[in-house]
């Protein structure tokens, strides 16, 4: 599917593809950026991996909401607490590979003397913009989790990830107020 496809079918009035779908897509623009950086400052791949992945993860978006709303319209609960933990897992694996393409952006900003600075901040902004959409996504879903244990793992995790991405962006922001100068 082109851009344009993707966009115009994003912008149809159903629910899918959505705002998960969305969050994978612009992690995958920011992964993608960060791969060209790599390969202009570090002459090797280095986050290709992730936005091929993030890519894979739009489409797994779309297709784990069809299969919880299909469920939640026949009333079959008991299937329900195993489909939404797929719809948060979705996310979850957004939010890990978006935080980790921040955490190599700052790894490679370090070795960066050029205009491409720019685009290393952009990845950041990027993959930090899917960080917190697929974050939110997750804590829709989790609404309709009892289960306490569950909840506390997944906030964890978050935390963890969130707390790892934004030393990075700091590291980032840094270096590139430095070479702005």
């Amino acid at each position: 599917m082109t851009i344009k496809e993707y966009l115009n079918k994003l912008a149809d009035r159903t629910p899918a593809p959505g705002g998960g779908s969305a969050a994978a897509l612009t992690g995958a623009l920011g992964s993608a950026l960060l791969a060209m950086a790599a390969k202009y400052i570090l002459k090797r791949d280095e986050g290709e991996d992730a936005a091929r992945r993030l890519m894979t993860l739009m489409r797994e978006d779309e297709k784990a909401y069809g299969r919880l709303a299909r469920e939640i319209k026949k009333h079959r609960p008991k299937k329900l607490l195993r489909l939404y933990k797929n719809a948060i897992n979705v996310p979850l694996e957004v939010c890990v590979l978006s935080a980790q393409s921040v955490s190599r952006c700052a790894t490679i900003c370090g070795h960066c003397k050029t205009s491409i600075m720019s685009d290393i901040v952009e990845a950041v902004i990027l993959c930090e913009a899917a960080f917190f959409s697929a974050k939110l996504n997750i804590k829709v879903n989790l609404r309709s989790i009892e289960d306490a244990a569950y909840k506390n793992e997944i906030g964890k995790k978050l935390a963890v990830e969130e707390k790892k991405m934004q030393k990075a962006k700091k590291t980032v922001l840094a270096k590139a107020r430095k070479f702005l100068r």
